[in-house]
């Protein structure tokens, strides 16, 4: 999935839950490039889960939005008690992370690549 300059994808768990990142890459293409992970219209709190890292494209590029809408997104990693990142710790950072409405995120998910 490559994301362009000045887009976003959306990844909505509405349908029920939703593992990402299981055999596929998110590619953010430029600083102005968005993944939005929600849950805006499902019955009752859904997941998406992380089966690998979030990797950030660049030092302090692209935004990463959760959006839990009425009824609450959980974001976790796809094997309990293994860990996932959101961008990397160690060089690479996302510029923003926005988070709308009744967002959970497990211990599991390390957010320490959020600039």
């Amino acid at each position: 999935i490559n994301i362009g300059a000045g887009n976003f994808f959306a990844i909505d768990a509405s349908a029920g839950d939703v593992t990402i990142l299981n055999a596929q890459d998110i590619h953010f293409r430029a600083l102005d490039s968005a993944l939005v992970l929600s849950n805006l219209a499902g019955v009752g709190v859904n997941n998406i889960l992380l089966a690998a890292d979030l990797v950030a494209p660049g030092a302090a590029e692209g935004t990463v939005v959760f959006d839990g809408g009425v009824n609450g997104l959980n974001i976790g990693s796809n094997v309990a008690g293994t860990a996932r990142n959101i961008g990397d710790g160690g060089g690479n950072k996302f510029n923003t992370l926005l988070i709308y409405n009744a967002v959970t995120i497990t211990d599991d998910v390390n957010l320490e690549g959020i600039q």
